[in-house]
């Protein structure tokens, strides 16, 4: 039995440009068939479109929680909340019934 990593999106009411892609960004790679887009290139990608556009992206923060917990904030209101999950592929009913004969 092969685990997939899948994120856990929350988007807060208050959002941004940037959260938005994030979120994006996080759900294509849940329904991806390759690699999935590792937690650090998401972090990498925020800190990297917070430079490109300081203006834009004035004021927000990323924390890292821990090795599978990221959090986007701004000015202290919590935009997006990242969480990397291990999805695990249960059996299907065909499977037992294959198994069974």
């Amino acid at each position: 039995m092969k685990l997939k990593q899948i994120y856990k999106v929350t988007r807060f009411p208050k959002s941004s440009q940037l959260a938005d892609e994030v979120a994006l960004l996080c759900v294509k790679s849940n329904g991806y068939e390759g690699e999935a887009v590792p937690l650090d290139s998401i972090e990498g990608y925020v800190y990297c479109n917070s430079l490109i556009y300081p203006f834009i992206n004035r004021g927000i923060v990323m924390s890292r929680i821990d090795k599978h917990h990221l959090i986007i904030d701004q000015e202290g209101e919590c935009l997006l909340e990242i969480e990397a999950l291990e999805e695990i592929k249960y059996p299907t009913l065909e499977v037992y019934e294959q198994s069974a004969n």
